[in-house]
């Protein structure tokens, strides 16, 4: 690819997956997702941040997940949004994580149930 190339990372995925939709594109723990499998998880993901979420192009969406095939399909999704993510660690004391999310007032936050277990749940003012 060369610095003047107009594709973004969204489309050069997606054209992969349209060309290799049966090929590894992630392994984690004996689990393989295909670059099809990871394409559709991310795209309804991005069409819930759009239609129910709100999410539009530069609207930060925070990632509270803990399972990497998650974050990665997260994050995908969030860029398909045309959002910016902001990854959160959920193994952060909870007066972080709210710092950081009051700090950056995300559209909308992607969790997964796992991440949230003992972690403090807020509400954007």
């Amino acid at each position: 690819m060369n610095h003047g190339d107009p594709r973004t990372l969204t489309f050069l995925f997606e054209e992969c997956a349209r060309r290799l939709p049966g090929h590894a594109a992630l392994e984690f723990e004996g689990e393989l997702l295909s670059y099809g499998e990871l394409n559709r998880s991310a795209s309804r993901l991005d069409h819930f941040l759009r239609n129910s979420g709100g999410v539009r192009p530069d609207d930060r969406v925070a990632i509270l997940v803990r399972r990497p095939p998650d974050v990665v399909i997260a994050m995908l999704a969030t860029l398909k949004a045309g959002g910016a993510y902001v990854p959160l660690d959920p193994d952060n004391p909870p007066g972080v994580t709210q710092r950081i999310v009051e700090d950056v007032a995300p559209k909308g936050v992607a969790v997964e149930h796992r991440a949230i277990v003992n972690t403090l749940m807020w509400r954007n003012s």
